[in-house]
């Protein structure tokens, strides 16, 4: 279970980047930030969920991951299944990173008149498995929007591969 925010910072040795990985259930208990690079002096450390299970405890918890460094290296963020083990969602997930890797099932909702929105800025956006990006459940509020702005313009989609957003109610 996590409350709170994670701040890293790479120790200019090179021997350590900050870098984030999570395996099994992550919990999150409260709305945070995930910053890999403070003071954007050095490379970013890598966020890595490829191998968790992202849920919440709560509703309207809304999570940020920030990899970027202004100037030097950028990590990527690995990203498989977010709220999808429980009825409780996560309400928003912004994330600013270098190359973006997406899988699984990303399942967003409102809190009240917040919608669930998904927002990506990354240097590329790559798909690593079916996607999709849900970002309202139980129809009982307006779906939330979904902003993915790969800086490059790189996508990548193998064959096979579905990508699907659903921003509305039935």
């Amino acid at each position: 279970f996590l409350g709170g925010n994670i701040s890293t910072d790479n120790n200019n040795s090179g021997s350590d980047n900050g870098s984030l990985v999570f395996l099994g259930q992550v919990v999150l208990t409260a709305s945070q930030t995930w910053d890999t690079e403070q003071g954007d002096d050095s490379d970013a450390g890598a966020v890595d969920l490829g191998q968790a299970l992202l849920d919440v405890s709560t509703a309207g918890v809304d999570l940020t991951i920030n990899t970027r460094a202004t100037g030097f290296f950028e990590a990527s963020t690995v990203l498989q299944n977010v709220s999808t083990s429980s009825d409780v969602y996560l309400n928003d997930l912004t994330i600013a990173t270098g190359d973006s890797y997406l899988g699984g099932m990303i399942r967003l909702d409102n809190s009240g008149t917040d919608t669930g929105d998904f927002n990506l800025t990354a240097s590329s956006f790559i798909v690593t498995s079916s996607v999709t990006i849900d970002t309202e459940q139980g129809d009982d509020g307006d779906g939330g929007d979904v902003f993915i702005n790969p800086a490059v313009g790189q996508w990548g989609l193998g064959s096979g591969l579905d990508f699907s957003v659903m921003t509305g109610t039935t």
